[in-house]
């Protein structure tokens, strides 16, 4: 019985050691990919108003 026990204990050691590298890796992920949807925002408000400059330079 008391070896079920620490078999036990074992894999449960092991499935939270997986789920905290599975949440290392989420948030490195997610820290890499916030700047393209800002890019993209800052782009589409760049064009415009760049625009509008060109025009009324002229």
């Amino acid at each position: 019985m008391e070896t079920d026990l620490d078999a036990f204990r074992a894999d449960c050691k092991d499935v939270t050691d997986d789920v905290s590298d599975h949440e290392t890796r989420l948030h490195t992920l997610e820290r890499t990919r916030w700047p393209l949807p800002s890019l993209a925002a800052l782009t589409g408000v760049a064009a415009p108003l760049l625009t509008l400059y060109g025009l009324l330079t002229k």
